[in-house]
């Protein structure tokens, strides 16, 4: 090969290698790699740990995957507690637990978004009875107030949870995960 050839050939495929594609993405392309994102909005007044329980089975069945945990800053006002689900997770039911504080105050619950995939349902107010249902052993939830409170048992606290209203709760996961 000729030295004007070995120039030429190494001219060329320097200045092809720095070219790059200059075409836009595809707008309506669909996100396969979006999570889940449930967002609790809350009045919490004492530092505490959240944890979000999910299954993939549709049942009510919260011990077969470990919870997500989140630590909460005690605080008078609303505020946001975010729990992030792993990659291609689509769950079928959740469990919200609401701490852990042995000296932990009432607490607010006043709303729920749930999004994925550009998709977004927001549950609030009186509506949140419709989704989800306090355990009894452990507390009592007013949904048009909002207030949690946790039952005291032999002078312990319980730890509260909301368990899912399970088919409607069930009917809004699935439309979100499509």
């Amino acid at each position: 090969m000729s030295p004007k050839t070995l120039t030429f050939l190494l001219f060329t495929l320097t200045f092809f290698s720095g070219c790059k594609n200059d075409t836009p993405p595809n707008v309506n392309q669909k996100r396969t790699d979006a999570n889940f994102k449930i967002t609790l909005n809350v009045i919490v007044k004492k530092d505490d740990n959240f944890s979000l329980f999910y299954n993939q089975d549709g049942s009510t069945d919260f011990s077969k995957i470990a919870p997500i945990w989140v630590g909460v800053k005690g605080k008078g006002t609303e505020q946001k507690v975010i729990f992030t689900l792993p990659k291609k997770v689509k769950p079928k039911q959740l469990r919200l637990d609401f701490g852990l504080a042995k000296n932990q105050e009432n607490i607010f619950f006043k709303s729920i978004i749930i999004e994925n995939n550009g998709k977004k349902r927001v549950i609030k107010g009186s509506e949140l009875a419709g989704f989800f249902i306090a355990d009894v052993k452990k507390c009592t939830f007013n949904a048009s107030t909002g207030v949690i409170k946790a039952v005291r048992k032999d002078g312990v606290r319980q730890y509260p949870s909301l368990y899912p209203q399970e088919e409607s709760l069930k009917e809004e996961l699935e439309k979100l995960a499509q």
